[in-house]
């Protein structure tokens, strides 16, 4: 029997470790960093897994089986606390991907081009049903392709806690045709565009931000709105 369902995680105290290791003088410093790198890129699964997570990882970059070549089969993957990624994998290519969580990615500065791969004449995140950004604290900016054919199935999108975002130009392709879209977080409010208001395939769209008015965080409902109900 093959192993369809994986979970890798690493122990919190290891963060620590690494903490560690990075003060000391460089001839004196472990690799500990290469080394996860090199432990995750060992234990490649075999191609017909569906369920991929991973917690705690702690390398810069992701292996380069972590792609739709080498994990066709995919239907799910959950990526927590991947503090020091720098770079998402490559995932725009696996074609029974429905469910994409990603959660604590700390050094993530931008999502470009490796995020979706070359594509082709191929649809990118031709399935994906779900998609959900969490706690990106340095993302500045999420670059749109060629949107024409990616996203076509998306129904979920939640963006939570990604304050440093400036350049939301993606939210304007086919993001922007999502069935249920909750965008939480407290980036500006006007990068979300006119299209997802007036998306027809929009069921409910939640939005809230975080206003600093008088020095103070508040809450504000930017709007709702239901389809069905009009």
């Amino acid at each position: 029997m093959k192993l369809q369902s994986l979970g890798l995680s690493w122990r919190e105290d290891n963060e620590g470790k690494l903490e560690r290791y990075s003060s000391r003088p460089a001839a004196e410093r472990p690799n500990a960093f290469h080394h996860e790198e090199r432990v995750l890129r060992w234990l490649q699964p075999n191609g017909i897994l569906r369920r991929l997570s991973i917690t705690g990882y702690s390398g810069i970059t992701f292996p380069e089986w972590f792609n739709g070549v080498a994990l066709p089969n995919l239907t799910e993957v959950v990526l927590i606390n991947c503090r020091r990624c720098e770079v998402l994998p490559t995932l725009g290519q696996l074609p029974f991907l429905k469910v994409l969580i990603m959660q604590g990615m700390d050094a993530v500065v931008e999502i470009d081009s490796r995020f979706y791969g070359e594509g082709g004449d191929k649809r990118l995140f031709p399935s994906l049903k779900e998609l959900t950004l969490r706690d990106f604290p340095s993302l500045r900016s999420w670059e749109s392709i060629d949107l024409k054919e990616a996203f076509t199935c998306l129904e979920r999108l939640s963006i939570i806690k990604c304050p440093e975002i400036h350049d939301s130009s993606v939210l304007h392709g086919n993001l922007a045709q999502t069935r249920h879209a909750s965008v939480i977080c407290n980036f500006n409010s006007s990068l979300i565009p006119n299209t997802m208001y007036e998306a027809k395939k929009l069921h409910t769209l939640n939005l809230l931000s975080l206003r600093d008015d008088f020095g103070i965080a508040f809450p504000t409902i930017i709007r709702v709105f239901n389809t069905s109900e009009c």
